[in-house]
């Protein structure tokens, strides 16, 4: 199985992550997402300023398909997950900066997040 990163701006997204109204867990993207059926997603929301960064959810993705979500052109869900409630900020982790300047501060879309990595997201939330 393999990982991946979604960010979420809270302010250009209009409501807080985890909170889109949907049963179950989503992830929207203007980048193909294919090749995410069976495999992780990890999604952060980016809030305030100064930015914070939060863990809000993560599901192994089982649909995928296009949306009519002004901004973007496909989404990604999964009912097998774990929503954090409250959001667990992981800013503060000594290695969320180096994580963060390898995924390019998000700016590229959904990403496919370096083993090393997914060991550090799974102890945060201790799975």
């Amino acid at each position: 199985m393999t990982h991946f990163v979604q960010y979420h701006n809270t302010e250009r997204m209009g409501y807080e992550c985890g909170e889109s109204g949907y049963e179950h867990m989503i992830m929207l993207t203007n980048k193909p997402v294919r090749h995410l059926t069976g495999n992780t997603v990890w999604l952060i929301a980016g809030k305030y300023k100064p930015r914070r960064y939060y863990l809000c959810a993560t599901f192994v993705v089982d649909d995928i398909g296009p949306t009519n979500k002004a901004g973007f052109r496909f989404f990604a869900s999964g009912r097998k997950g774990t929503r954090f409630k409250p959001l667990l900020a992981i800013d503060e982790e000594p290695w969320f900066d180096e994580f963060r300047r390898s995924q390019a501060n998000f700016s590229l879309g959904v990403r496919e997040i370096p083993p090393r990595f997914v060991r550090l997201f799974q102890s945060v939330t201790g799975g």
